[in-house]
């Protein structure tokens, strides 16, 4: 009940910004007093440096002067050179939750609405991890127009100190996920961008239970893939698929995955999950069961001709929290899982179609009794494919 009036007040405070000048608007009835005008943000590193295709993280830091001034919620835009650099995916920290998310790629810009659902924190405080992917050139990444909500009086963030980030190597064209015309989803061809240095992994996966007529905000969502052969193992986070399409009843992600510093090329087996999907094993192509193998049935290449699709045996969503950290998923479903879903789902918990909500297992931008019969099924199924 404290998340849930957490948000709501969150939720409150913003709606007394007037609609469609949020972040602008310059005469808020809000409580500015001299620690207001010390509230600053940061992105950290100050530095990075990358090569093309190469994924980096950047840290938002919030400073709200005193360890005394907690921050409750926030809110702020992040400004990035979509030419240069590709967003991935983010990651909340210390205790905040994402409350709503609207990312534009075209234009190069993360919009982000936080709250807190942990012990709340001052001073210097890290609020989020974002990955990208660069492209090439060099640039900035800054926050612009935030505010933080600090013991029930909206600051604005009134400085900022930005990341300078430089990338080395020719210029590659990495594509993004989008929408088609109405919002239905539409396929993208499938280009990746590929050294011929690396073995290659092209894949095609679903998500359990999500009907691709709905699935408005099932858009964006970033894998892990761990692949293994002969006692050599990788893993690799922040995988964005490059192609969303429907194919029947299914909604089938799919992309190409350079496989750097893994030297197996036969005897392959892949672990993929999703951010609220539980890790499934894949050992030969058009699987539709478990694989209860030790060893894989796949091979690799350096090229992006050879395709195996796991669309047949679907990821299964449930994995959404971890005990005592609703930030991070645990690798099963459980109890745990269930009750966080559950109590988003009482409040029906919603987000503007592209958004991500955590308990939105079926994607189609609220958590309801869907989400719950979703993870019920799930706790059924078999978990934690570790041989």
């Amino acid at each position: 009940m404290k998340a849930v009036f957490k948000i709501f007040s969150f939720l409150v405070l913003i709606s007394a910004v007037v609609g469609g000048v949020i972040l602008v608007q310059k005469n808020q009835e809000t409580r500015r007093g001299a620690a207001a005008s010390e509230t600053s943000s940061s992105i950290l590193p100050t530095a990075i440096s990358a090569t093309v295709g190469q994924n980096f993280e950047a840290q938002v830091w919030l400073n709200t002067g005193k360890e005394t001034d907690k921050l409750s919620g926030v809110e702020f835009l992040v400004i990035y050179d979509p030419a240069k650099v590709k967003y991935i995916g983010s990651e909340p920290q210390n205790g905040f939750s994402v409350l709503n998310e609207v990312i534009d790629d075209g234009k190069g810009t993360l919009t982000l609405k936080m709250v807190t659902l942990g012990t709340e924190k001052g001073g210097a405080v890290n609020v989020l991890k974002i990955t990208f992917k660069s492209v090439v050139g060099s640039g900035s990444l800054v926050v612009q127009k935030g505010k933080v909500l600090v013991g029930g009086a909206i600051w604005e963030v009134s400085s900022n100190s930005p990341s300078n980030y430089s990338v080395a190597g020719g210029a590659t064209a990495v594509p993004t996920v989008a929408l088609g015309g109405g919002g239905e989803p539409t396929a993208i061809p499938t280009t990746a961008p590929i050294t011929g240095n690396d073995f290659v992994l092209n894949y095609k996966v679903a998500f359990a239970n999500v009907n691709p007529n709905s699935a408005k905000c099932a858009v964006k969502y970033p894998l892990s893939v761990k692949v293994s052969a002969n006692g050599q193992e990788k893993s690799y986070v922040g995988v964005m698929p490059t192609t969303r399409e429907a194919v029947g009843n299914k909604l089938v992600f799919g992309g190409s995955l350079n496989l750097t510093g893994f030297t197996k090329s036969n005897g392959v087996s892949v672990f993929i999950s999703g951010p609220k999907q539980l890790a499934m094993k894949y050992g030969k192509d058009k699987q539709v069961s478990s694989f209860d193998q030790v060893d894989g049935e796949l091979a690799l290449d350096k090229t992006t001709n050879l395709v195996y699709d796991f669309s047949g045996y679907p990821l299964i969503g449930g994995d959404v929290v971890s005990s005592g950290d609703q930030t991070k998923q645990d690798g099963v479903i459980n109890g745990v899982d269930f009750a966080y879903i559950k109590s988003k789902s009482l409040i029906h918990e919603t987000v503007a179609e592209g958004g991500f909500l955590k308990g939105d297992l079926d994607g189609n931008c609220q958590v309801n009794s869907n989400d719950i019969n979703i993870i019920k099924m799930s706790l059924q199924e078999k978990q934690d494919q570790l041989y």
